[in-house]
């Protein structure tokens, strides 16, 4: 919704870079999200309770 809003209200010049922008901001996120499992798991691995258990089904 975000992206079509701004997409909408831009130059036609900058519709592309407006693209490229939200991809790369999604890209980031996803990074540090992942990176933030990883610790987590890495930390409570060591316990028998873990947070994320390695088989989700």
């Amino acid at each position: 919704v975000k992206l079509n809003f701004f997409y909408n209200q831009a130059l036609d010049n900058m519709q592309s870079i407006i693209k490229t922008l939200y991809i790369t901001n999604m890209a980031i996120a996803l990074f540090i999200c992942t990176r933030i499992i990883i610790i987590v798991v890495s930390i409570t691995g060591r316990t028998k309770s873990r947070w994320i258990v390695n088989n989700l089904n």
